[in-house]
C-alpha cells in the first residue's frame, strides 16, 4: 500500500495525538466536540447502532474536507510547521476510514464507567420527580370541591337567595324574631305543646275563692311526718316533740270572716303582735 506523505496540514483535518498540537488545532477540536456530543447516545445504545454512530462521526468529518493524520515517525507534533532533525518538514499519512473508525470508537468510550452512573442518577431523578407529580394530580383529582360556609346554620354562600337567613338580612332580624326563627330551624316544638312565647300571660284574679283554695290545698297536700327517733341515754327517756299537741285555730276560721285584703291586714296584725 503505496502511502502519500502529507506536509501541510489544513484547518478541518484531524492530527492524532493526545498533546502538543493536536489539542489546539480546530480540526481537532470539531471532532472532539462531536464525539462529546454522542457519547451518551452510544453508552446507552444497543451494539448494532454504535458501529452506526461511530461511521456518521468519520463522515462528517470527511465530508468537510478532514483528514485523520499521523507522523510518519509516530511522534507528536507540538506545532503545525514543525521539522524533523534534518530540519524538514514532517511527513504525515492518512490512515484511512477503517482506522479512524476505531480510533473514534476508542473516543466514544472514554469515560463511559462515570458517565453511565451519571445517567443512572438522573434516571432515578427524573422518575422520582414523575412519581411525585402523579400522586400529587392523583390527590387533587380525589379531593371533594369544597364551598365556603356561611356562618348561618350552614347555609352556602354560593346561594344566598335560597336562605331566609342570609348574610343581606341576618343583621335586619330583631333578636326576638332571630330566637324563634333558631328555635325553629334547630329544634322544632313538638306536636302537641304550644310556642310559650305566644301564649299570654293573665293575672290571677284576687278573691276569696282563689285564696281559699290555695290554703286548702297547701294544708292538704302536706302529708303527716314520721315519729322522730330519739336514742335513748342510759334509763332517761326523752319525750319526742311529735307527741306534743297544741291546739291551732285552724285558718279557714280567719278566712271565712274576712275578705282577701281584710285577711292580709290580718295577718298582717298578728305578726306584729307576736
Amino acid at each position: 500500500m503505496v502511502v502519500e506523505p502529507i506536509t501541510s496540514i489544513r484547518e478541518n483535518d484531524i492530527v492524532l495525538g493526545r498533546k502538543g498540537f493536536a489539542l489546539k488545532h480546530r480540526g481537532n477540536q470539531a471532532y472532539r466536540k462531536l464525539v462529546n456530543l454522542n457519547k451518551e447516545l452510544y453508552a446507552t445504545c444497543q451494539k448494532c447502532k454504535k458501529i452506526r454512530i461511530t461511521k456518521s462521526i468519520v463522515a462528517t468529518m470527511r465530508v468537510n474536507g478532514g483528514r485523520f493524520l499521523q507522523r510518519i515517525d509516530g511522534k507528536t507534533s507540538m506545532t503545525p510547521d514543525e521539522v524533523d532533525d534534518n530540519g524538514d518538514p514532517v511527513v504525515y499519512f492518512d490512515i484511512g476510514d477503517k482506522k479512524a473508525i476505531e480510533k473514534t470508537s476508542q473516543a466514544l468510550r472514554e469515560g463511559q464507567p462515570k458517565l453511565l452512573q451519571r445517567i443512572a442518577a438522573r434516571r432515578q431523578r427524573e422518575a422520582a420527580q414523575t412519581a411525585f407529580a402523579q400522586l400529587q394530580t392523583q390527590q387533587q383529582n380525589y379531593l371533594p370541591s369544597s364551598e365556603p360556609q356561611s356562618p348561618v346554620f350552614g347555609h352556602s354562600s354560593s346561594s344566598p337567595t335560597n336562605s331566609s337567613l342570609s348574610a343581606t338580612n341576618f343583621a335586619s332580624i330583631p333578636p326576638l324574631r332571630l330566637e324563634r326563627r333558631r328555635r325553629g330551624l334547630i329544634e322544632p316544638m313538638p306536636l302537641g305543646l304550644s310556642d310559650p312565647f305566644n301564649e299570654p300571660i293573665e293575672p290571677m284574679p284576687l278573691g276569696r275563692s282563689n285564696g281559699l283554695s290555695s290554703l286548702s290545698l297547701a294544708n292538704q297536700s302536706m302529708p303527716p311526718l314520721p315519729p322522730s327517733t330519739i336514742p335513748r341515754s342510759g334509763a332517761r327517756e326523752v319525750t319526742p316533740a311529735s307527741t306534743i299537741k297544741v291546739r291551732v285555730s285552724p285558718p279557714t276560721d280567719l278566712l271565712q270572716q274576712f275578705e282577701t285584703n281584710d285577711l292580709l291586714m290580718a295577718l298582717i296584725d298578728r305578726l306584729q303582735q307576736r
